[in-house]
């Protein structure tokens, strides 16, 4: 009758799951990035910023299922170039929100903070992209 007066038990929380590959699908999505990551020194010489922003978007998509980290830095150097609002913004969206996910889950206040911030500015970049076409 007097259920509220009782102190309840906290259910643990499952950790996040995360997208494994096979072997194979590792070593073709390897070849993948380094194919990518070629094409993308040799835009560098050419200075075309569109096409370096593109080949970067490209190279962060790749990247987003292996390599968390290295995606983060290769979509925020393609939104340096040019920004748009296709699959780059989409993962770099949601790769901020896995990390930020994953600092929640670890209870690191700083870091949501920082990762909430990421997402907020990404978000006002897509305000004004929208805005301004």
């Amino acid at each position: 009758m007097f259920d509220f007066l009782k102190k309840k038990t906290r259910k643990e929380r499952p950790e996040p799951a995360k997208k494994e590959l096979s072997e194979a699908e590792k070593k073709q999505q390897q070849q993948l990035i380094a194919a990518k990551k070629q094409e993308c020194q040799q835009l560098e010489s050419g200075q075309q910023a569109d096409l370096l922003a593109k080949a970067y978007e490209e190279l962060g998509v790749l990247q987003a299922v292996s390599e968390a980290e290295a995606a983060i830095v290769t979509l925020e150097q393609s939104f340096s170039y040019q920004v748009s609002l296709g699959e780059g913004y989409k993962t770099l969206m949601s790769l901020y929100n896995q990390k930020r996910s994953e600092a929640a889950y670890k209870g690191d206040g700083d870091e949501i903070d920082k990762w909430m911030g990421k997402m907020d500015d990404l978000r006002q970049i897509a305000r004004n992209n929208t805005i301004s076409n």
